[in-house]
């Protein structure tokens, strides 16, 4: 199952999220105090939305699998609405079942909400096939210029 996260919900969260978040952060940008402060003010602004995977409904802290954060971006030079996967992190396995029902909600719901595209950042080249296997393509690079 995966459930969106109440805003009045992120904080009690907040400590569990906080620790993954630096764990799982691109080696090429490293997760300050600042960035972490951002992203929970940005989930409680309700521009980044907090989705929770697990087992079941979830009542107890052990049925929880994983989290996600995402948002929503719209590019004025091409007109394109996208989801963007800021974050996919898992406290334990994602079975093969929970990746199914990943790949089958997210563009689901970026569709009903006016998306073209799901967009995703990563250094990690086993996530780039997990990505692939789920129907994504990693056509398109991202070039970045260190300053």
């Amino acid at each position: 199952m995966i459930y969106r996260v109440a805003f009045e919900d992120i904080a009690k969260h907040w400590d569990v999220l906080a620790p993954e978040l630096e764990r799982s952060a691109l080696p090429s940008v490293p997760m300050t105090h600042r960035m972490l402060n951002k992203i929970l003010e940005n989930l409680l602004l309700g521009l980044f939305e907090l989705w929770v995977m697990g087992k079941g409904e979830m009542k107890r802290p052990e049925d929880v699998s994983g989290f996600c954060i995402i948002s929503f971006e719209y590019d004025d030079f091409t007109g394109i609405r996208s989801l963007v996967l800021h974050a996919v992190n898992s406290f334990v396995p994602i079975s093969r079942g929970q990746w199914r029902e990943i790949a089958k909600f997210f563009p689901e719901y970026a569709k009903a909400n006016g998306c073209a595209l799901i967009r995703t950042y990563t250094e990690n080249d086993k996530l780039v096939k997990i990505g692939k296997l789920l129907g994504g393509s990693d056509e398109v690079k991202l070039l970045t210029w260190r300053l």
